[in-house]
């Protein structure tokens, strides 16, 4: 009779325990990269902005940083944060991390520590403001007025916002007897450091989301008036404003068909694009209208365009008091709605 060796007894088992340890790798590598989807759609990024030689030069010691606790998307919110807490010189403590580890300001003399331990307190304001469902900039803030912060923007509507932040500095000086807490201001002070916003530069639709016309050029505009009641008739969408008046290049919110293209006598040069990719949740296909560019648009009547492809410039024809861009979504044709409903445009 043959004898049977190790492997031909146990052989099978062991294969099969391989497939099932294989399986659940798998499923863990899996897990891990839809909850860091999920992190960056719940919070949201920024992109890069014009940053001092005298804080890129620590921007390796920073993406090494990030990386230990999975953040490297955020490095320019860092740069941007480390550049606002030096003032852009290299001093010692240079993001200020002093303080929460309970120390004086500026006890941290080592600029490396600071980097350590401004990144690791970073990725606690970050990780609870994840966990309380807030956005990027309740974290940012909560940097400077820590992260009681997050708990007060949770249990007001779950967006930072200036008034929230002045609120919180009130309460905090009044209970703590302090003339001065945080500064209401931070999140500004840091976005002058940082490009457009990513991950939330559009909202939810049933078949994507739309883009912001200016996407990339965030620090280049302003909104100067929202959709509503304006000198006694209805203004029928957002207009921003490029700074310096400069023709700023004006892209398609989404894919989608031209069905105008050309001149009106309040428009001016226009184009009007419908996304039949893009259903409201009331079922409706979307239109976007861009009004007053500067010359006649560089697409025709039919063609399809692809999310981002550049329509014209930015200028001021038809009826306008200044070279601007307004704004349109439709519900469904002809069927004005709030443009802030799809699109993370910044505060007027």
């Amino acid at each position: 009779m043959k004898k049977l060796t190790f492997l031909s007894r146990f052989g099978k088992w062991i294969g099969i325990g391989i497939v099932v340890l294989f399986l659940f790798f798998l499923i863990i590598v899996t897990l891990l990269f839809q909850r860091e989807e999920q992190r960056q759609d719940n919070l949201g990024s920024y992109g890069a902005g014009e940053v001092p030689e005298s804080v890129l030069q620590w921007q390796p010691y920073i993406e090494q940083e990030l990386a230990k606790y999975g953040r490297a998307d955020n490095l320019h919110v860092l740069l941007a944060i480390t550049t606002q807490e030096s003032g852009g010189t290299a001093s010692l403590d240079i993001m200020q991390a002093s303080e929460s580890l309970g120390l004086p300001p500026n006890t941290i003399q080592d600029p490396l520590f600071s980097i350590q331990v401004g990144v690791r307190y970073f990725d606690e304001v970050m990780t609870q403001a994840e966990n309380a469902g807030v956005d990027i900039d309740t974290g940012i803030q909560a940097y400077n007025m820590g992260n009681s912060y997050i708990d007060f923007v949770a249990q007001n509507g779950g967006k930072h916002s200036v008034e929230l932040a002045q609120q919180f500095s009130r309460k905090m000086k009044a209970q703590l007897g302090w003339p001065i807490y945080g500064d209401p201001n931070y999140v500004a002070h840091v976005k002058r450091y940082l490009g457009e916003p990513l991950g939330n530069v559009g909202k939810d639709t049933a078949f994507g989301q739309l883009q912001n016309p200016y996407f990339g050029q965030g620090d280049k505009y302003v909104v100067t008036s929202e959709i509503g009641w304006r000198w006694g008739k209805m203004h029928n969408g957002i207009d921003l404003a490029p700074l310096g008046a400069d023709n700023l290049p004006v892209a398609s919110a989404g894919e989608g068909t031209v069905v105008y293209a050309g001149f009106s006598q309040t428009g001016g040069f226009m184009v009007r694009i419908r996304h039949d990719e893009y259903i409201s949740d009331s079922g409706n296909t979307l239109h976007t209208q861009y009004l007053h560019l500067s010359q006649l648009p560089s697409v025709n009547i039919g063609e399809l365009v692809d999310k981002g492809q550049i329509i014209g410039l930015t200028g001021t024809t038809g009826r306008s008091t200044g070279v601007h861009l307004h704004f349109e979504v439709h519900n469904g044709e002809g069927n004005q709605v709030n443009p802030r409903h799809f699109v993370d445009f910044p505060p007027h």
